[in-house]
């Protein structure tokens, strides 16, 4: 299986990957402490089933595992990012170098190091199973958190405790967080947030593991690490963060030649001065609209119809602010661009719904007022030629055979009932995947990801069409 390479590329990358240092410095990233009860086995792979879950909420996820006789480093959902680094790079190196990408770092201590949570975490997580002995031993982890924040080990503010539920239904998962819940508030005065539980043991494979074989680190220790890796991103990216979007540019007036001109310009008084200069910097940034193509979906690009305009603040230096001409109107209409942020916006993928109708979602498709009996989940719609598309997700696809099927049976009376539609014989088939894995191959099938992605707080999907 592998991705189309064509010119949007670049496009999902912006969408589905991690920020640079840049973005990654305007906001530090959580240092979350997980204390691992009685879990399911093996211990390794339910760790790694948190990571990656905690990374398609929140984008890069580093699990620094502290063991007896090794500390295990493991980097989930970075690809594209990894830094460049040395095959022999201790544990701090690998801390500094991973900061500009990192957003969640998850600690997950030796037993024994519970007394010791430092300040600088952000959270807790409490890992356990439903099953009873797990319920217990889960509590008795709780009453230890209790302890140390009445003795004041954890310095500074308590961090909340979450709490993840593993091996069973979400079901059973929710109850026995809620029983839990209940006890640790009525007898530990201890509030926990159920943060959702893992079913099942998925292929999750890490962008990034490597296995320091030597006396892990004090707790206080890695915590120190990853605060001084994040200051070193945060001070090197700063200068860069807080540049202007785009430079303005003052350009130079010739001085007057002859002596009418002279004494009929302005005089360049501090207050013109400022006055210009604080026109110039209202203006607003320039943008470059050029003839690139725009992404409208996947089907394709679609090229801009306006020319290329570079729009460019100008003023002569001596005038003063009144006496500034607005420039000329534009003959043809171009699309108003608002300024940029002073801070790139991040859009991350996140777990969402899938849109409804799908086809929706699809460019040059139009849904048609239908469906197949039996079938409502699968759509059927038109494209300009006037094909016919029959559209549905990867696990039902049986269903989407089915109602192929019955498409060309009843393809004489589909085109009486919808004019517009000129082959019904062969209905083309869309396939639609929320994960690489989903997709199968299948003759003349098209196959769509659909991706949903959060931007400032408002959800949409980016649609990728794939080869299989």
């Amino acid at each position: 299986m592998s991705m189309v390479h064509g010119p949007f590329d670049s496009v999902a990358g912006a969408f589905l990957d991690a920020p640079n240092p840049v973005r990654a410095g305007a906001v530090s990233a959580r240092r979350t402490i997980a204390l691992v009860g009685s879990m399911p086995s093996p211990v390794g792979l339910w760790l790694r089933q948190v990571a990656e879950s905690h990374a398609r909420e929140r984008g890069p996820v580093c699990m620094l595992r502290l063991e007896s006789d090794a500390v295990q480093l493991q980097l989930f959902r970075a690809t594209g990012l990894r830094p460049p680094m040395r095959a022999d790079a201790s544990l701090e190196e690998m801390i500094r170098a991973l900061a500009p990408i990192v957003t969640n770092w998850i600690v997950v201590p030796a037993s024994g190091e519970l007394a010791a949570i430092p300040a600088g975490a952000t959270d807790l997580l409490l890992l356990s199973s439903t099953d009873e002995p797990a319920v217990l031993a889960a509590y008795t982890l709780l009453k230890q958190v209790a302890v140390a924040r009445t003795e004041g080990v954890l310095r500074g503010a308590s961090p909340p405790i979450a709490l993840q539920m593993l091996g069973s239904a979400l079901e059973e998962c929710a109850d026995a967080a809620e029983s839990l819940a209940v006890t640790a508030r009525e007898y530990l005065q201890l509030d926990l947030r159920f943060h959702g539980g893992i079913h099942r043991i998925a292929p999750t494979e890490p962008t990034l593991q490597k296995i320091f074989d030597y006396d892990p680190p004090r707790l206080e220790q890695v915590f120190e690490m990853i605060r001084l890796a994040e200051s070193n991103n945060s001070s090197s990216a700063r200068g860069e963060r807080f540049a202007p979007r785009a430079e303005r540019v003052r350009p130079r007036t010739s001085a007057p030649t002859d002596f009418a001109s002279a004494h009929l310009a302005p005089t360049a008084t501090p207050a013109n001065t400022r006055a210009a200069d604080q026109a110039l910097d209202a203006a607003p940034i320039p943008f470059m609209v050029s003839d690139a193509p725009v992404f409208t979906g996947a089907r394709g690009p679609a090229p801009v119809s306006s020319p290329r305009i570079d729009p460019m603040p100008t003023r002569a230096s001596s005038a003063p602010r009144a006496t500034i001409a607005p420039a000329p109107a534009v003959a043809f209409a171009v699309p108003s661009l608002a300024p940029m942020p002073s801070l790139p916006v991040r859009v991350r993928a996140v777990e969402g719904e899938l849109p409804s109708p799908l086809t929706a979602e699809l460019a040059g498709l139009v849904l048609l007022p239908l469906r197949a009996p039996r079938e409502p989940s699968i759509e059927l719609a038109i494209d300009g030629a006037g094909q016919l598309h029959v559209i549905g997700h990867a696990r039902v696809m049986t269903a989407l055979l089915r109602v192929r099927a019955w498409a060309i049976e009843h393809a004489t009376i589909l085109r009486l009932a919808h004019p517009a539609l000129v082959s019904a014989d062969a209905p083309m088939i869309d396939v639609v995947v929320t994960e690489l894995r989903e997709a199968q191959p299948m003759d003349g099938a098209t196959v769509y990801l659909f991706t949903h992605v959060e931007m400032a707080g408002r959800h949409g999907h980016l649609v990728q069409l794939i080869s299989v």
